[in-house]
């Protein structure tokens, strides 16, 4: 299921995942909902990597990055990052 909430003063997106083995549920924060790229709906299949926190005595995965239908997406967490601000650098 998904939930918007306020944290800090600013909305986060957070979902409750089941997990591969479905023996266990995991709350992961996706991000900030205005900087977020992808609306994922329930029964979606993502793979999710981040850091594990405790929140109110509650364990919580903070999202680093999510793939989702082939797609990488990274989670930027960051203050004063403004997404006209940011460039690409080409290898």
């Amino acid at each position: 299921s998904m939930k918007t909430v306020k944290i800090q003063g600013r909305e986060h997106q957070l979902a409750l995942i089941n997990t591969k083995q479905k023996k266990q549920q995991v709350l992961v924060d996706l991000g900030w909902k205005d900087k977020s790229s992808k609306d994922f709906s329930q029964g979606d299949s993502l793979t999710v990597s981040g850091v594990p926190v405790q929140i109110k005595d509650k364990p919580v995965l903070m999202a680093q990055q999510i793939t989702h239908k082939g797609e990488s997406v990274p989670i930027n967490r960051q203050k004063n990052v403004k997404s006209g601000n940011q460039q690409q650098v080409k290898n």
